[in-house]
């Protein structure tokens, strides 16, 4: 029997990608305890980069500003706003 996995794909391999719902050290708060804050780390999981100053307006988050320009850029692409602003520190 296939399962749903497998049947969206059409590949009995494949895995959903790792998202901060499936991260397992998502809700660890010893884990990066400044990830997400303005001037920590940026809040994208595949990111360590520091001094996270781009405030994403969708979910209260902040990122670094490489994570932000691509973020932006896709939402520019798709005829959106931009998501993040920079809320420099003071």
């Amino acid at each position: 029997m296939a399962t749903e996995a497998s049947h969206v794909s059409g590949n009995p391999g494949w895995q959903p990608p790792l998202t901060p719902a499936r991260s397992p050290r998502w809700h660890d708060p010893n884990w990066h305890p400044g990830k997400g804050q303005r001037g920590g780390e940026c809040q994208r999981v595949a990111c360590d980069n520091r001094n996270a100053y781009w405030f994403n307006q969708t979910n209260g988050q902040y990122y670094c500003s490489s994570c932000a320009r691509t973020f932006n850029e896709v939402s520019r692409r798709n005829g959106q706003p931009p998501l993040c602003e920079l809320h420099a520190p003071a």
